[in-house]
């Protein structure tokens, strides 16, 4: 039997995850864990709200921005903070630590596109699955014409499809390249990774 290490604590097991991390994987959704482990290490604080008095004080004061698409999560830019009420997707808060981990700038005044391309990064690093990301951010608007053989002028992301060869080239050679430097040691995903349908 081989060992790898836990894709969560870094421990030797014979699966990705060892068996204190799979409990936890039981217990809370693999996804979400990972992801607020792996934001956790970076200096933002994952605050869960059990009681929606808590979600709303927090949510009033003046450093708070709400996520558009999703109600009950926002986070706190002074403190570094995301604040969630209830169940959230995980691509959901990927993309709230995108704004505090990647832009200078408050969400207001920063451009969601400049790290969607880091969020890929992370999915391929945590082996979170592109598709329900691609599904959770298929909204976005891209206004991308790929000069392809389809001929096709893309307006969102959901309108390219998702693992065509259209979808390959938008991720490869124009989402991958915008990313700012960034000192998490974060490397590019080899051309043969994850990028095809489910």
């Amino acid at each position: 039997m081989t060992k790898e290490l836990c894709i969560w604590c870094g421990s030797l097991t014979a699966s990705d995850l060892c068996d204190a991390c799979a409990i936890e994987d039981k217990e809370r959704g693999y996804r979400f864990t990972a992801l607020v482990r792996f934001i956790s290490g970076r200096g933002i604080k994952v605050v869960e709200h059990e009681s929606l008095e808590t979600w709303k004080e927090v949510s009033k004061t003046p450093d708070f921005y709400d996520a558009p698409f999703c109600k009950n999560i926002g986070i706190r830019w002074n403190g570094r903070e995301i604040h969630y009420h209830g169940r959230i997707p995980w691509p959901t808060l990927l993309h709230e630590a995108g704004h505090l981990l990647c832009c200078k700038k408050n969400p207001q005044a920063s451009s969601d596109y400049d790290f969607l391309g880091w969020e890929l990064r992370v999915c391929y690093r945590l082996k979170l699955p592109l598709y329900d990301w691609y599904l959770d951010n298929e909204g976005y608007s891209v206004n991308w014409d790929p000069e392809s053989e389809s001929g096709e002028d893309y307006s969102s992301i959901g309108d390219i499809p998702f693992g065509s060869a259209d979808w390959i080239k938008f991720v490869q050679q124009h989402l991958l390249q915008q990313i700012p430097e960034f000192p998490s040691g974060f490397t590019m995903p080899p051309k043969e990774a994850q990028l095809e349908g489910p």
